[in-house]
């Protein structure tokens, strides 16, 4: 039965172009594939952030006492499956966002040791109940974050990255246009070099073409 729905879902994702872009990346079978088709409506969110909001990712919105949840569940367990898929994948050459992962978790290291989070370990650390023989209390002790959770930050920007490419793609199909920029690109002037342009545009009819002519101006 399992092997009909992983059929079905295949079936569901390839036939769309958005679908086969999906597939296409390393660490992106047909069941995840097939979620973020049915969750991930680019009508709905004229950014990236708007694909955040909704998996829940975006650390600025808070699921008030009393109020319905801001964000879809279900998407946001997806997107962990994703980053489990990335970190994964991270040792294979054609994987994106694997690579992606591994880059960033060697950075957010190297954050960590210059003492980047130590005002966010000391908050964690009066505000939480932390055993104090766990090896997170000895790293928050030191103002420093512990291991998993450096490893979550670098695995939840990865999934951030996707997202961002996947409403690009998604963008170009419905509007026939390249989506805007970034928000730290385009408002708050961060060096463009520091994004990464989605993959495989030249799946997406028109979009490479579109892409070129956008870098020439």
């Amino acid at each position: 039965l399992e092997k009909q729905i992983k059929r079905a879902l295949d079936m569901y994702s390839q036939a769309s172009v958005q679908g086969q872009w999906l597939q296409a990346q390393v660490g992106i079978g047909p069941v995840i594939a097939a979620g973020m088709l049915a969750h991930l409506d680019v009508t709905r969110a004229k950014t990236s952030g708007g694909f955040w909001r909704f998996a829940g990712l975006d650390s600025t919105v808070k699921w008030e006492k009393g109020k319905k949840r801001p964000w879809n569940a279900s998407l946001k367990r997806l997107c962990w499956l994703l980053g489990e898929g990335f970190v994964k994948t991270s040792g294979h050459d054609a994987s994106l966002y694997g690579r992606l992962y591994a880059e960033r978790k060697d950075r957010e290291i190297e954050f960590n040791e210059a003492g980047r989070y130590a005002e966010q370990s000391a908050q964690i650390l009066a505000t939480r109940k932390i055993g104090k023989e766990t090896i997170a209390y000895a790293h928050y002790a030191q103002r420093k974050l512990p291991p998993a959770h450096i490893h979550a930050r670098a695995k939840r920007w990865a999934v951030k990255m996707f997202l961002s490419h996947f409403h690009a793609i998604s963008y170009f199909m419905e509007y026939g246009r390249l989506a805007p920029q970034p928000y730290v690109i385009a408002i708050l002037a961060h060096d463009p070099g520091h994004y990464v342009p989605p993959p495989m545009v030249d799946m997406i009819p028109g979009m490479q073409e579109a892409v070129t002519k956008n870098n020439n101006q």
